[in-house]
């Protein structure tokens, strides 16, 4: 081990010290002193001053010298100080997200805006439609409390007493010409019946494959006899005939103001007089809902017939609600027009007159059951019977 021992003082303060190995030492590193021959002899290099081995170490790491010059002692990289006063990343940073925030527009309500654009008056507007949508809500949607409108709208529609929709299909072509050679009348008569009031027309849908050969026909027979009120909206078809009703009526009303509209199945023939008679009585009643009134079992089987998809809603007795018979009934203005004006949000049923049963139980309707419309009745003053 090396160890320095202090052993006087030189000049300038300068401290002398000694270098001992083991038990001999030798001062200043002197090579005449000390074990010097001794390591010689055992083949040990001589033993030198600290400072002339540090300084032979680095030579030797520097390695030889290039093309005969000595290679200068590297400098040390001295690490760069900060900068006084350099910018933090993460201020910088900081910084522009709150410039770019600074620059988003912001955000304001509608009545802000309304007051920047000068529009004031429209929000006041706007809330006095509200309250007037809110006040036909609580009304159930009436027109004019079932008199065909006010104001220029409805003076200048003609009033007619009935508009009868007999339903048919694309195949009843025979059927048709039937009725037209019966009850119904055509032609020219068809016209003037329209001008006593009575409207009648067959109604129809469109084809799933629209302008195809069964449009077209259709298109054709109605050029020739114009006793179709063809629903353009409603896809004829056996899957789509439970909502064929709300098409119907909003068809007919849009068309024709009328007291009444009258639905029929295109298997009834119809005494027509005594109809009009029966309607004629009851002019100018409002809510209205006519027809032969019955009640029956829910069908829950899907295999069976008349299967209720939505048979889960009637309750445990499984029981339909009191509701009149498909086969033919009657509205008046105010309630055909609550289908027209609710259509899209008025739920559908299997069957059409279970359809507008439940429309009619949610209305303060009057429920008028009446012989003379059950047309499988034996009564002899009935005004419908099946063909």
């Amino acid at each position: 081990y090396f160890n320095f021992c202090p052993i006087g003082k030189a000049k300038q303060g300068v401290g002398v010290f000694a270098f001992q190995v083991g038990s001999v030492g030798a001062v200043g590193g002197d090579r005449r002193h000390g074990d010097t021959g001794e390591r010689h002899a055992a083949g040990q290099p001589p033993l030198q001053a600290p400072a002339l081995l540090l300084r032979r170490r680095r030579l030797r790491r520097q390695g030889p010298p290039r093309h005969g010059l000595p290679r200068l002692p590297r400098l040390g990289v001295r690490r760069r100080p900060a900068m006084a006063g350099r910018a933090d990343p993460g201020g910088v940073l900081s910084g522009l997200l709150q410039k770019s925030t600074s620059n988003l527009p912001k955000e304001i309500s509608v009545d802000d805006k309304l007051r920047d654009l000068g529009c004031t008056g429209i929000g006041r507007k706007i809330a006095e439609a509200e309250m007037d949508i809110a006040k036909a809500k609580s009304e159930g949607y009436l027109w004019g409390n079932g008199t065909g409108g006010t104001g220029t709208e409805g003076s200048s529609r003609k009033k007619f007493l009935a508009v009868i929709g007999v339903y048919t299909g694309f195949g009843s072509r025979l059927k048709r010409n039937t009725f037209r050679g019966s009850w119904m009348p055509r032609g020219d008569a068809l016209k003037t019946l329209e001008e006593k009031g009575v409207v009648i027309r067959f109604v129809i849908g469109r084809s799933p494959n629209r302008g195809d050969s069964l449009d077209r026909n259709i298109n054709e027979e109605n050029r020739k006899t114009n006793d179709f009120l063809i629903l353009e909206s409603h896809e004829e078809a056996a899957e789509e005939l439970p909502k064929k009703v709300k098409f119907f009526f909003s068809a007919a009303i849009e068309a024709w103001d009328a007291e009444f509209y009258v639905k029929i199945d295109d298997n009834i023939n119809l005494d027509l007089a005594g109809l009009i008679e029966m309607l004629n009585v009851r002019r100018g009643s409002h809510g209205l809902y006519m027809g032969c009134m019955k009640s029956g079992a829910v069908v829950s089987e899907e295999e069976q017939q008349w299967y209720e998809p939505e048979w889960w809603k009637f309750g445990d007795s499984r029981t339909y609600f009191r509701h009149a018979a498909g086969s033919l009934f009657i509205l008046s203005n105010n309630l055909a027009r609550y289908i027209n004006i609710n259509s899209a949000s008025l739920q559908s049923y299997a069957h059409d007159d279970i359809s507008v049963g439940s429309w009619m139980m949610g209305l303060n309707a009057t429920y008028v059951d009446d012989d003379r419309l059950c047309c499988l009745s034996a009564v002899q003053e009935k005004v419908c019977s099946f063909g």
